[in-house]
C-alpha cells in the first residue's frame, strides 16, 4: 500500500531485540539501512525507513526476507 502523506515513515520494532542491532544485521546481510529513532533521540523502538528511493519496492522485498528470518529464530 502506497503511503497516504510523507516520504518517510517511523515504524515500531516489534520483537524483542534492540533496534540498533536490528538495523546493524540488516545493513550487514542485506545491505539496506535504516536508522534506529535512537539517532533522532526517540527511545522507543522505533527506526527511520525512507519511501522515497526508486529502488524502495527492492529494499522492502529485502527488508521483509531478513525480518522473516530473525522471527523464525525468536520462534525457535
Amino acid at each position: 500500500m502506497r503511503p497516504a502523506a510523507g516520504p518517510i515513515g517511523f515504524p515500531r520494532l516489534l520483537v524483542p531485540v534492540p533496534v540498533e542491532d536490528f538495523a546493524a544485521e540488516l545493513v550487514e546481510e542485506e545491505g539496506v539501512m535504516v536508522l534506529p529513532g535512537t539517532v533522532y533521540g526517540h527511545a522507543g523502538n522505533h527506526f527511520r525507513l525512507g519511501l522515497g528511493r526508486t529502488d524502495f519496492p527492492e529494499a522492502l522485498e529485502r527488508l521483509e526476507r531478513f525480518a522473516e528470518r530473525r522471527l523464525a529464530d525468536y520462534r525457535s
